[in-house]
């Protein structure tokens, strides 16, 4: 019996049980002479599949019952007495994802090049990964036990890529057919049950746009405040997704689309007291339309995906601005040593003109001396011209681009959790290639990189 094992996804047969993989010194777990490679089975009787199961049944427990099956296959019923808030000093191994079972037109995992890593080629679809991560779901194939764990759980809230209500378009964007399409009653036990909704549209243009689209927004404000916000993305081709039922998207399609959502968010800020329907950056930016206000965007309950980003970027500039110009006086008194910081800021295509006449005003009001390098996506090609989506290989195409002391580049285009790029190089590598030190920054880390070195 495997919980994730759904026909027609591709899945991974996994042993029972959770995986220890790191136990800190001084713990209980430590205490009770558990080692890295031993597996939990159950706490008080309940199955655990990963340590999610282990954090719900161990949760407010004081006196628990932990069978364990060690590395040396013999197994272990443990007694245990605790704090409620007491650690328990383990780290287990990671979720393995259960992956999509759709056809999708405009899936990211057929754009990659035949040489990408294969993680890239995952398209997982694990209700347990948009809890934690944000990931986005499309519910077509959620099983019993997966709908009541997340009930149970309260593994809220959950990301459902909706794309459209129309239930003929829906099930031809997924590539399924209109039974599995149709997730109302889904997501209706969902919301029924205390679980809050972000939901998404890929816009592809001639597809689920224009009234489509309205039709789409206004079926989900419908089912606010359980379906908390919906981010709307545009389609984005590579050189290898060519399917020809896709169009891409167009600057006169972006500036046709923030004509028509501004008014029905308009709408929905009177009738929700809410944005609640948010245009993703790319759209703004490719329309060369200004990016809405703060206000706009709330708490920016999807910034992850791409909405707000650029706001609250640029409100942060502003912020370091100030904090910058506070110590160094006025605005025509340059900073002391700020005349001798030279460096250039590499970026993707769409976000470097914004970014360049945010570093030209760094420039006049503190004498440093830096320049914004646009970096093309030749890796993925097509239209692809976002920061996060650049490659090692396209900033070491860039290297002539580079003038002054050392060069930034932006954290999100390294992986979260190792220092490699989508197309497998190195950090370290790249840094090695470049003539200057190399630098990944996000803002914060932007932030106190010039708080430091501007500092008189």
């Amino acid at each position: 019996m495997y919980e994730f094992a759904v026909t027609p996804a591709v899945t991974q047969i996994r042993r029972r049980g959770v995986e220890i993989c790191d136990v800190s010194p001084g713990t209980i777990a430590a205490e009770l002479e558990l080692e890295p490679g031993d597996r939990v089975m159950r706490v008080n009787g309940r199955m655990v599949r990963d340590y999610l199961d282990f954090r719900f049944h161990t949760a407010g427990e004081t006196e628990l019952t932990i069978d364990v099956r060690k590395r040396t296959g013999e197994d272990w019923e443990l007694s245990i007495e605790r704090d409620e808030s007491e650690d328990f000093g383990v780290s287990f191994e990671q979720i393995v994802p259960r992956q999509c079972a759709n056809e999708c037109l405009f899936c990211f995992c057929k754009g990659n090049p035949e040489t990408a890593r294969p993680s890239l080629f995952v398209r997982d679809e694990d209700v347990r990964l948009s809890f934690l991560y944000g990931n986005y779901t499309t519910l077509t194939s959620i099983t019993e036990d997966e709908m009541k764990r997340v009930i149970e759980q309260r593994l809220t809230p959950q990301y459902v890529s909706v794309h459209a209500t129309d239930l003929d378009v829906r099930a031809y964007l997924l590539g399924v057919d209109k039974k599995r399409a149709d997730i109302s009653s889904k997501m209706r036990r969902l919301m029924d049950a205390g679980i809050d909704i972000h939901a998404q549209v890929v816009l592809c243009p001639r597809i689920n746009d224009g009234e489509i689209l309205r039709r789409t927004i206004n079926d989900l404000a419908a089912l606010h405040p359980r379906v908390t916000s919906v981010a709307i993305v545009p389609l984005g081709l590579t050189r290898y997704l060519n399917d020809p039922r896709l169009t891409p998207v167009t600057p006169e399609f972006c500036r046709q689309t923030v004509r028509e959502v501004s008014a029905i968010q308009s709408d929905l800020r009177t009738w929700l007291g809410t944005t609640f329907a948010f245009l993703g950056d790319e759209i703004y930016l490719k329309a060369g339309r200004a990016i809405p206000l703060r206000k706009h965007y709330g708490e920016y309950p999807q910034i992850e995906d791409g909405i707000g980003m650029v706001r609250s970027f640029a409100n942060e500039f502003e912020a370091l601005m100030r904090s910058l110009e506070r110590r160094g006086g006025a605005v025509a008194e340059p900073l002391g040593r700020a005349r001798d910081v030279s460096g250039t800021i590499l970026t993707g295509t769409l976000f470097a003109p914004m970014l360049r006449k945010m570093v030209d005003k760094l420039n006049v009001s503190t004498g440093t001396k830096f320049h914004v390098a646009a970096v093309a996506n030749d890796y993925f090609g097509g239209d692809v011209s976002v920061a996060g989506l650049l490659t090692g290989g396209d900033f070491l195409a860039a290297r002539d681009q580079v003038h002054g002391d050392f060069a930034i580049i932006p954290r999100v285009a390294v992986k979260s959790d190792e220092p490699i790029f989508l197309d497998g190089l190195r950090f370290e590598d790249l840094q090695q290639q470049f003539k200057v030190p190399v630098h990944a920054f996000d803002f914060d880390q932007l932030a106190s990189f010039l708080k430091t070195n501007l500092a008189a």
